[in-house]
């Protein structure tokens, strides 16, 4: 559950890219796995939508578990930023793919491009 805390950039990267090759597969991606990996190392550790910070977000993650809120479900969501596509109807790429808190993916989710959720 908070097994991705404390890991480096690249070993979230790569994890990152394990669990959701499938989905950027049969979305589309541009990304191999050493790309993958450097687009993340490359980006701010934070969100691309409101802006918190993913130590910030994390230190929330943490306190939901210890209090048995239910705001994050368990597993591999909201321990980490998370890929949003920007638009969500073409591919997974480098221009395409921003890092996104828990909170704001879920509410973009696949329904909103980045210009309707942003506005």
């Amino acid at each position: 559950m908070t097994e991705n805390m404390g890991k480096s950039s690249e070993e979230k990267a790569k994890e990152i890219f394990k669990q959701s090759k499938y989905r950027m597969r049969d979305a589309g991606s541009e990304f191999d796995e050493d790309s993958f990996v450097k687009w993340y190392c490359d980006q701010k550790m934070e969100c691309h939508y409101c802006g918190i910070k993913e130590e910030e977000f994390l230190d929330a993650y943490k306190e939901s578990l210890k209090n048995n809120v239910l705001a994050f479900r368990e597993g591999n969501r909201g321990n980490r930023l998370e890929v949003d596509r920007m638009n969500p109807k073409t591919k997974y790429s480098s221009t395409n793919c921003v890092l996104a808190c828990y909170a704001c993916n879920n509410a973009k989710s696949d329904v909103f491009t980045y210009e309707e959720f942003k506005s």
